[in-house]
């Protein structure tokens, strides 16, 4: 496969249109006219498949997304398209059937600021900058390897996540942000190279021990993966979603099991809809703001253990970040006039 690397100024806003004019659009199939609600965290999986309610079907069957086969592991992804696309919202609803499931544990990043409020309310570890991405990935690079000489005890060749050994699913929001880095810092860049190894260990032996990475960015060049085929390719071939964007008719892989070649560009004029594993659906709605009570999992001991301080104390960093954040803004609004300092005994 051969991506045409041309990348649009992250600072322009997308085209007015984002399909090729030249390309005949697709009926709206009547299933998808309408956008539906999301089913909420724990209807949306089967366990008896494995997969994930995101969306509806041309044929107004649900679209699922395959979280867990026996044959192929435990599977992440990847999600593409524009701004305004649907991104965020089937990233969403995929984490909250995720959550739904109990059989894993839900670590995201996001290093632009544009998490939504439910997926951070359903994370067990969230990042924010680069140096806990790394430390998300250093711990998601260790679980592997501790399942992989688990099983290789116990003479097993997968491992199947449960509620009580639950598999972790590293979302990474605008992959791009994390391994596109080629400015002089040396130590960014090593940090980009450690990153891109992290990943490519990850999502080549994830499957079979219950670690994966589901990404998702505006572009599908090359240079979104830090230049790593491995990477692309291993996260198309878990699930694969493309929305709405100008440039996915470059990727001419084969994207779908049925050996269907879909042209994001013919897609209807709809928010959400997309293709999914080749077939087009349109996403659920409203995940975000779900607001049930289903209790996250719960990595097991044996594996928390392993994993060290950086997982047991990621919530006092993630205080602690916040707190920062919010004495830096009081600052700000002091220096503006809009607060007053407070008063001095």
């Amino acid at each position: 496969m051969r991506l045409i690397s041309r990348r649009r100024p992250t600072d322009q806003p997308p085209p007015t249109s984002w399909v090729d004019p030249t390309v005949v659009r697709p009926t709206v199939p009547p299933a998808l006219e309408l956008p539906v609600p999301h089913p909420g965290a724990v209807a949306a999986y089967d366990p008896a498949t494995g997969q994930i309610k995101v969306g509806t079907g041309a044929d107004g069957q649900p679209a699922r997304w395959t979280l867990f086969s026996p044959r192929d592991g435990f599977l992440g992804g990847l999600v593409a398209g524009y701004a305004g696309a649907g991104k965020t919202v089937l990233l969403d609803g995929i984490v909250a059937g995720v959550v739904g499931s109990r059989i894993a544990a839900v670590w995201t990043a996001d290093l632009t600021g544009g998490q939504s409020p439910g997926r951070r309310h359903r994370a067990d570890w969230e990042a924010h900058d680069r140096a806990e991405v790394l430390r998300q990935l250093r711990a998601a690079a260790a679980a592997v390897d501790l399942r992989a000489a688990m099983l290789g005890v116990a003479g097993l060749a997968v491992h199947h996540p449960t509620a009580d050994e639950p598999g972790i699913l590293l979302v990474i929001e605008d992959l791009h942000v994390l391994l596109n880095y080629n400015g002089p810092d040396i130590k960014q860049l090593n940090n980009r190279l450690e990153a891109i190894h992290l990943a490519e260990k990850i999502v080549r032996l994830g499957p079979k021990t219950g670690v994966a990475i589901l990404a998702a960015d505006q572009h599908l060049t090359l240079d979104t993966f830090g230049n790593s085929v491995r990477l692309r390719d291993a996260l198309a071939g878990g699930n694969l979603a493309l929305l709405r964007g100008g440039e996915h008719h470059h990727l001419v892989r084969q994207v779908a099991r049925d050996g269907d070649h879909p042209d994001p560009r013919t897609l209807p004029n709809l928010p959400g809809a997309g293709y999914l594993n080749g077939h087009l659906f349109r996403g659920y709605y409203g995940a975000d703001n779900l607001r049930d009570a289903t209790p996250r999992a719960v990595l097991d001991p044996v594996l928390t253990g392993h994993l060290g301080d950086d997982y047991a104390d990621r919530h006092t960093r993630a205080a602690a970040r916040r707190a920062a954040l919010l004495e830096k803004i009081r600052q700000l609004r002091v220096a503006a006039g809009v607060d007053h300092p407070p008063a001095v005994d």
